[in-house]
């Protein structure tokens, strides 16, 4: 895993981190922690006088589509050099609670066409299908993580697929930003 953080003059930095097993108990706390969580949740909104009415969440979605064109590999495994007729739509539904917290979850198609840069070559089609989510805190935390699947087929018949995952978290004191990508 590889971490990426700002550093105040501009640059950044790659830590790499290795994973430790769970400590022992650690299901254990989960489980109080989310049955502690689900209690203050339920007893968040009943007052010692009944219920409580909350100012409404907003909710809202949008659609947006792009098209364009570019040099590079066809998916994140690397590969020759195509160059890539992209159009991606992406549909973002928003939610905003009274207290400024934002929640998004999108999802994400592409397709793209490629003609290879070295004509001996196939050329190739893809599709992309991926899912997003994110969310900001009142204190200015960001938080995001995405994940999705090209499948790409290529004239002479042969077929290559890729799998990706990326996170991405931003503090509110610094704006340091933690990242890793992954791709298999």
């Amino acid at each position: 895993m590889i971490l990426t953080e700002s550093c105040r003059n501009g640059g950044f930095m790659n830590m790499t981190r290795r994973h430790r097993r769970s400590e022992s108990g650690s299901a254990r706390r989960a489980a109080i922690a989310f049955a502690a969580g689900t209690i203050a949740m339920a007893v968040g909104f009943v007052g010692a006088a009944g219920t409580v009415s909350a100012a409404p969440v907003e909710r809202s979605t949008e659609t947006y589509t792009s098209s364009f064109t570019f040099d590079g590999p066809v998916t994140c495994n690397g590969g020759p050099t195509y160059t890539l007729t992209d159009t991606v739509t992406v549909t973002v539904h928003f939610l905003e609670n009274p207290g400024g917290r934002r929640v998004l979850r999108a999802d994400i198609t592409e397709s793209l066409t490629g003609v290879p840069l070295d004509p001996s070559l196939p050329t190739v089609t893809a599709t992309t299908e991926g899912q997003g989510t994110g969310s900001t805190s009142t204190q200015g935390a960001f938080t995001n993580t995405f994940h999705g699947k090209t499948i790409a087929t290529y004239s002479d018949g042969s077929t290559e697929s890729a799998s990706f995952i990326s996170h991405t978290t931003v503090s509110p004191y610094y704006q340091k930003i933690l990242n890793f990508d992954r791709c298999h």
